[in-house]
């Protein structure tokens, strides 16, 4: 997969903080996802139907956490790489590079200056770990048409997209975030002898172990 250089340098720079962060000032997560997108069919050329009217997508990657100082808002910048399921009869390879950057609001919490784990926050677990969730993702895309070589699309992919998610604490130094998401895509396009643009959509489900790296020296201090 040819990746462009811009994108190059975003990753390297993006992995010089992370390691940084990992020499003890960090909150990092894992994360990992299952996006079943619609396609919208006007991604035919002629009679021919170039996508399914479904594809599964999965992704997996990293990310790193900080917050608003008085106020429960927390941003998970992140890496994800991607790859999409594609039915074998349509002979279509797809792998994409994300950078990801979702942000989280505790409505039920939300003016809280404790900058400290759900698990230390009084209240119930609904209203100290429900979260809603605004999410752009930019796709450095690489599809191949196993049978159409001929044929060109986009290469970069912009999505946006809302959900909802809960923080549940498993452990002083871990919390697990399920969320689910509604995402859209409005700039991806096939050209063969025309172009024809179309948009993708749909529902992403995705789950998050977030590690509290700097909560470490905390525990041990007690």
């Amino acid at each position: 997969m040819a990746v462009p250089s811009s994108l190059k340098l975003i990753v390297f720079t993006l992995l010089i903080h992370l390691g940084s962060f990992y020499q003890g000032k960090s909150q990092f997560a894992f994360s990992s996802y299952y996006f079943s997108e619609n396609v919208n069919q006007a991604n035919r050329l002629g009679e021919k139907e170039i996508f399914p009217n479904k594809v599964g997508v999965i992704m997996a990657g990293f990310n790193y956490w900080f917050r608003l100082k008085n106020f429960r808002t927390e941003f998970y910048p992140g890496i994800q790489y991607s790859h999409s399921l594609f039915p074998s009869e349509y002979k279509i390879k797809e792998n994409g590079i994300l950078i990801e950057t979702p942000v989280h609001f505790y409505p039920f919490d939300f003016k809280n200056d404790c900058n400290c784990p759900t698990f230390g926050k009084e209240g119930s677990l609904f209203n100290k770990g429900f979260f809603l969730k605004l999410t752009t993702m930019h796709k450095w895309n690489n599809r191949k048409f196993e049978q159409a070589d001929s044929i060109k699309s986009s290469n970069y992919l912009f999505y946006f997209g809302l959900g909802a998610g809960l923080e549940i604490p498993i452990g002083k130094l871990w919390s697990v975030l399920p969320s689910i998401s509604y995402l859209s895509n409005t700039n991806d396009f096939i050209e063969s002898s025309k172009k024809h643009e179309f948009n993708r959509q749909g529902i992403q489900f995705g789950i998050s172990t977030l590690y509290r790296y700097d909560y470490r020296k905390n525990y041990r201090r007690r």
